[in-house]
């Protein structure tokens, strides 16, 4: 498309993160973006009417989303803030940690600009305070982290989507008073010192996030804060939750990736551990295979207390018959299905 230069009142002029402006501890030069925006919402057409400059501009980059958009489902300003990602932003706060949506490694970076808006391949949170921040930051880039959770993350040419499970990770909220907490903290601040001396050139982001994580891995601060995390995340109470507590979101995960056979390992010696047995494997694997055997067995959670020792034929996260007995189920399906396209499980009493 047609680049499009107008003069526009500075006070819709933003600063835009994108997934290529963050690397580990370092936020590059922002892209730049008119927005109809004001510090507690989004303008309404009548009121954009109200600043001329921005109007136009205004008119003319709908005509322009009208002219190539592939579908009529939403006009500009409701892509804009399709699910509230730019509502959700305003106002927006003096401190916030951005990371990376995708990828098998995450990369962080404190973004301290009230004029700064973050696109939606970034994930952000707000935090209080720098300090905050860089404590979260030090976890988020520590390899470590994503050595913990990549026994949970969907395979490809690498493992990817750390970003869906980082967070079953025992992280603690930030408190200032915790002696170990004020350490990461710290940590985080020298490595935005070590990596803002970094020459990253212009080459690719990607290699430009490669060369960070390799000088951090060669200096004493990564290091450092390789030791400190590891020591928080098995700290007593902490004690690799993301692994070792068989919980429905862990199996679910690994089932979504195609993993049954650790799906079951992690439920083994829970309420679990009947739903994902071996005797209902060919049926459970058929719908695995389609994505069914999740949402099943999310159905399995939501009604365990009406079902409870049960046995159950669900398809795509819905019941289709129930039993006291697996005879008695299979009973009750007989000529009325297609068996194939069932998973047949206990819920767990």
């Amino acid at each position: 498309m047609p680049s499009h230069e107008a003069v526009v009142e500075s006070e819709f002029v933003f600063r835009i993160h994108l997934g290529e402006t963050v690397l580990p501890f370092r936020a590059l030069e922002p892209m730049q973006a008119v927005l109809p925006i004001e510090r507690k919402g989004i303008l309404e057409d009548a009121k954009i009417e109200g600043y001329p400059a921005l109007n136009a501009w205004w008119t003319r980059a709908n005509q322009v989303w009208e002219a190539n958009r592939s579908s009529e489902r939403l006009t500009l300003s409701q892509q804009l803030d399709y699910h509230g990602k730019l509502r959700g932003q305003l106002p927006v706060g003096a401190e916030r940690v951005a990371y990376t949506k995708s990828g098998m490694h995450l990369a962080a970076a404190r973004v301290s600009d009230p004029r700064a808006i973050i696109d939606h391949t970034l994930y952000w949170a707000a935090v209080a305070t720098a300090e905050e921040g860089r404590y979260l930051c030090a976890i988020l880039n520590a390899v470590v982290v994503t050595e913990r959770v990549r026994p949970l993350m969907a395979y490809g040419k690498d493992e990817r989507h750390i970003d869906k499970y980082v967070w079953s990770l025992p992280i603690p909220m930030f408190d200032p008073a915790n002696a170990l907490h004020q350490r990461i903290a710290v940590l985080g601040r020298d490595a935005e010192e070590f990596v803002a001396q970094v020459g990253i050139g212009t080459q690719h982001f990607a290699r430009q996030r490669r060369l960070v994580r390799d000088l951090l891995a060669e200096s004493d601060v990564g290091r450092a804060i390789e030791l400190a995390v590891t020591q928080l995340l098995d700290a007593p109470g902490s004690s690799q939750a993301a692994l070792a507590d068989p919980t429905e979101a862990n199996i679910t995960a690994l089932l979504e990736a195609g993993r049954t056979a650790e799906a079951r390992a992690l439920a083994a010696g829970t309420r679990w551990e009947a739903a994902l047995a071996p005797p209902l494997t060919k049926a459970a694997e058929t719908a695995s295979a389609t994505g069914d055997l999740p949402a099943n067995l999310h159905w399995v959670a939501e009604n365990a207390t009406a079902y409870r020792a049960k046995w159950v034929a669900l398809k795509a996260g819905s019941l289709v018959a129930s039993g006291s007995s697996l005879a008695t189920l299979q009973q009750e399906l007989r000529g009325r299905v297609d068996r194939a396209e069932l998973t047949l499980m206990q819920v767990p009493a």
